[in-house]
C-alpha cells in the first residue's frame, strides 16, 4: 500500500524510507540496463552542477557517496576498471575559453543507404514478360485503316464504345468472369457490365457493351480454310482455361536468335537485342479444347476504324505487326506446347494443337463471319528451334 504523509510527526522518518525505496527501485532499473547489453555497454558519469549526483543509484552502486569532488570520483571509478574488459575514458572539464571539450573518437563517415539496382540481383531469378521482351504491350491502338477497302460492300458501323486500355480491361473482365454462354444469351446483365466499368473507371453504354459481348461470343470461329469450327458460346466450361499463368526458365542467351528464327513472319517485328536470363512470365487469355484439339485465344479491343469492313484479315495483319502480337503468340504457343508435352503422354502437336486465334472484339459479328479474326498455326519445326533458343523449362 502507499501512504501520503502531509506533515505528521513521522514525516521525516517516512520521507527517508520513501527515498530508500526509490533508490532501491532505481538500482534495480540500473541493474536491468547494464546486464541487458549483448556486446557492449556504455555508462556515463558526471558530477552535474545543481544536481546531487551522489544520491543517484549509480553513485550508490559505485560507492561514490563519500567522494568529495570529480577528481576523487574519477579515481574511485578507475580503481573499479581493473581488468581489460572495462575501458575508462575520462573527459576533462571545460577549457578556460569556455568552449566545450570536443574529441573525434571516430573518423567521420557519411552513412548512406545502398542504391538499388537490378544489376545487383542474380540474373537467374529475374522475371521478364512478353511486353518487356517485345517493347510493347496490350494496346488499344493508334492504328486505323483508311476505310477504303476496294471491292468491299458498305458495312455497318461498330458499336459506340470508348477507346483506351480501360475498355480492354472491362471486356477482358467480362469474358473472364462469366460463362460465354451467359454472355451470348438474351438475358440482361447490365448490372454486371456497369460493375466492371466502375472497377476500371470506364463510362460506357451498357447496351452497346452487351451487344459487343454477344457478338464476340456468338460469332463463328473460322480458320484459314473457311470451315466454321465453333463459337465461344459453344464451348463447354470444362474445356476452357481462362487467364492461364505461366513461368518458364530462360536459357542464358540473346534475342538475336529469336529475330533470326521469326524473320519470315509478317506479324513479327525484330526486337531490340538484349541478353536473356531468368524467367519468362505472363498470362494467356484463353486456352480451350474443342473436339479433342487445343486452341489459344487472345482478346484485343484495338480500334481500327468505325466500320466492320475495317477489321478484315489484311487490316488485322497490319495491326498484328504494328503491335508485335506475332511474337506474343509464338511465345504462348511454346508455353502450351511444353505444358501439353509434360502433362499428356499421348500428346502430338500435329494431331492435338488446333492453332491460335486473335479476336479483335470491335470487329466481330455473326453478320460478318471471319471479320475480327486472325488465325495462325505455327510450324512445329520453328517452335522446336525457338524452344532450343529460349531453353524454356
Amino acid at each position: 500500500y502507499q501512504v501520503s504523509d502531509l506533515g505528521s510527526p513521522d514525516f521525516f522518518t517516512r520521507r527517508d524510507a520513501a527515498l530508500q525505496e526509490e533508490l532501491a527501485e532505481e538500482a534495480r532499473l540500473l541493474y536491468v540496463a547494464v546486464t541487458r547489453a549483448s556486446c557492449r555497454c556504455y555508462v556515463f558519469w558526471a558530477d552535474v552542477s545543481g544536481v546531487d549526483s551522489k544520491d543517484s543509484a549509480l553513485a550508490w552502486v559505485l560507492s561514490l557517496n563519500d567522494c568529495r569532488n570529480i577528481h576523487d570520483q574519477t579515481e574511485r571509478i578507475a580503481e573499479l576498471c581493473d581488468d581489460e574488459s572495462v575501458e575508462l575514458i575520462s573527459v576533462p572539464p571545460l577549457a578556460a575559453d569556455g568552449k566545450g571539450y570536443k574529441k573525434e573518437l571516430f573518423a567521420k563517415e557519411a552513412l548512406l543507404c545502398r542504391t538499388f539496382s537490378r544489376s545487383l540481383l542474380p540474373g537467374e531469378w529475374l522475371m521478364t514478360s512478353y511486353s518487356a521482351l517485345a517493347g510493347s504491350g496490350h494496346s488499344s491502338g493508334a492504328y486505323t485503316s483508311d476505310g477504303q477497302n476496294s471491292g468491299e460492300k458498305e458495312s455497318r458501323k461498330i458499336y459506340d464504345l470508348p477507346f483506351g486500355a480501360s475498355l480492354g480491361n472491362v471486356v477482358h473482365g467480362m469474358l473472364e468472369d462469366f460463362p460465354f454462354a451467359v454472355l451470348a444469351g438474351a438475358a440482361d446483365y447490365e448490372a454486371e457490365c456497369l460493375a466492371q466499368c466502375r472497377r476500371f473507371g470506364v463510362t460506357a453504354d451498357p447496351d452497346q457493351l452487351m451487344s459487343l459481348l454477344r457478338d464476340v461470343t456468338r460469332a463463328p470461329i473460322i480458320p484459314e480454310n473457311g470451315k466454321e469450327l465453333f463459337s465461344l458460346a459453344d464451348l463447354d466450361e470444362q474445356d476452357v482455361l481462362k487467364e492461364m499463368p505461366f513461368y518458364f526458365h530462360l536459357r542464358e542467351g540473346s534475342t538475336e536468335r529469336i529475330n533470326e528464327l521469326l524473320v519470315f513472319s509478317s506479324v513479327v517485328q525484330p526486337i531490340q537485342e538484349r541478353k536473356l536470363k531468368g524467367y519468362l512470365t505472363g498470362f494467356v487469355d484463353l486456352v480451350c479444347r474443342y473436339q479433342g484439339k487445343y486452341y489459344i485465344m487472345d482478346y484485343k479491343t484495338n480500334y481500327l476504324g468505325d466500320h466492320f469492313r475495317d477489321y478484315t484479315k489484311d487490316l488485322l495483319v497490319a495491326a498484328m505487326h504494328d503491335h508485335n502480337y506475332g511474337l506474343q503468340y509464338w511465345i504462348y504457343t511454346l508455353v502450351l506446347h511444353r505444358f501439353l508435352l509434360n502433362t499428356m503422354p499421348t500428346y502430338d502437336y500435329e494431331k492435338d494443337f488446333g492453332g491460335v486465334f486473335y479476336l479483335f472484339a470491335r470487329g466481330m459479328s455473326p453478320e460478318y463471319p471471319e471479320n475480327g479474326l486472325f488465325f495462325d498455326r505455327p510450324e512445329v519445326s520453328v517452335l522446336d528451334a525457338l524452344q532450343t533458343c529460349l531453353g524454356a523449362g
